[in-house]
């Protein structure tokens, strides 16, 4: 793996300098929010199309929103169609203007009984459902799906991360997605892909469905057996992002740079957990590789001394408890003026609607061991019940950079046999509110 040295000392564009660690050490960390209330709010749906894997980012004064797989729903038929199956989507929702979500009736369909409110998707052209994150030329183009019946699922694992986010309502957001061929629904060809990142650019228009605007930055912007920070995770807290991974055997590990310099390699830094240090040297993603020792940038501190040189420097950078394993969000609660994690386990109960909540003081942590939140509805597909657990400070009315409510928005996706409910997806969002 390339050593990635600070080569910007030199370019005051990161402006301050980035403070060593936000959190004294041996600071404890006690804080272990529970449920007191949980309400269900409505079915996140556009009833036209049937979706998979939802997640939201605040864009302006609307919330934007990127799934995975999607097919066109016919109400006559009260299913899905089996073709096209387009690997990713965009949409959009809108916000009450007091904040929270704008529920309305909406017509019957995926998701919708037509009477029942629902928090209604929109945005792009229903009729041909363009992949939003584009399949690229070495992934069977269109849709993904190949010829010896292989596919390329472009799928988004996280919602995008809003890197800039201007007054009248323009944003630039970033977004990571593995370069894995399947054979199959979870048959995976390629072991430890590479990751692309798409650059999405939104300017406000008149054209109320127009979404951002989304390029290919990179291919292989992280390169095979690599950590690919972000997938995981991200926040952005006194203007640096905070980039989750995960090593092989889904160990969290973490690295941060400047909103404006996430296209930049370079100038991404390392959480070394060990010496509570952040380094220019990434970790491994697996254990099993022979890495260096860790390099400090001009801006660390040498009184630290370097780890030697071990096939086994992995765990020097693991934080324990930033997660659970499965898929979640980060977000700060100025209510609990703590960083947060909600998300799903991958153990035994990982393909249950199950969510675990933890909680830090800052984003390297220490964070708390994770307990039990909420246990939502799942469905009765025989592969997997629930999945996509996920928590939506886009929502608050506060918005995702204060987070002062007493409670979250929650949602996931609820997998169905067709010959229970014709959608297969549904994605129910609660309302839940902390003792």
């Amino acid at each position: 793996m390339l050593v990635l040295l600070f080569l910007g000392l030199l370019v005051l564009a990161l402006a301050a300098p980035i403070p060593q660690n936000s959190t004294p050490a041996g600071y404890s960390n006690t804080i272990a929010p529970r449920m007191k209330t949980a309400t269900y709010v409505a079915n996140i749906t556009d009833p036209a199309l049937t979706r998979d894997s939802c997640g939201s980012s605040r864009i302006g004064d609307r919330v934007f929103w990127t799934c995975r797989d999607t097919q066109a729903y016919d109400v006559a038929a009260g299913k899905a169609q089996a073709l096209p199956i387009m690997t990713n989507t965009a949409a959009w929702t809108d916000l009450k203007s007091e904040g929270g979500p704008k529920l309305g009736a909406g017509p019957a369909g995926a998701a919708s009984d037509g009477i029942k409110p629902i928090l209604q998707m929109y945005g792009g052209d229903a009729m041909t459902m363009p992949t939003y994150f584009p399949v690229q030329a070495n992934q069977c183009p269109g849709s993904g799906a190949c010829g010896d019946g292989t596919r390329y699922p472009v799928w988004p694992d996280q919602p995008p991360l809003v890197a800039q986010n201007g007054q009248d309502g323009s944003a630039v957001t970033y977004t990571w997605t593995p370069n894995v061929q399947l054979r199959g629904v979870n048959n995976g060809i390629t072991e430890n892909p590479s990751h692309n990142l798409y650059k999405g650019t939104y300017s406000p228009s008149a054209d109320p469905n127009a979404v951002p605007k989304v390029e290919l930055v990179a291919a292989a912007f992280y390169g095979e057996n690599e950590v690919a920070y972000g997938r995981y995770g991200s926040v952005i807290s006194k203007d640096i992002a905070y980039l989750y991974g995960q090593t092989a055997d889904q160990q969290t590990v973490l690295a941060r740079v400047a909103p404006g310099k996430i296209e930049d390699r370079s100038a991404y830094e390392y959480y070394q957990t060990s010496t509570q240090r952040w380094v220019t040297t990434a970790p491994v993603f697996n254990a099993s590789t022979a890495t260096s020792a860790p390099s400090y940038g001009a801006l660390e501190s040498t009184s630290v001394p370097a780890v030697s040189p071990s096939k086994d420097t992995q765990s020097t950078y693991i934080i324990p408890n930033a997660g659970f394993g499965g898929q979640g969000t980060f977000y700060y609660s100025s209510y609990f003026s703590r960083f947060v994690w909600i998300g799903q386990s991958s153990g035994m109960d990982g393909m249950l609607a199950n969510f675990y909540i933890t909680t830090a003081p800052s984003p390297e942590g220490p964070w708390t061991e994770p307990t039990s939140l909420f246990q939502g509805e799942s469905g009765d597909h025989p592969m997997a019940q629930a999945y996509t657990l996920q928590a939506h400070p886009s929502l608050l009315p506060s918005g995702p950079d204060v987070a002062s409510e007493a409670g979250i928005y929650l949602s996931w996706t609820q997998q169905w046999q067709e010959t229970t409910v014709g959608s297969v997806y549904v994605t129910p969002l609660v309302w839940l509110e902390f003792e």
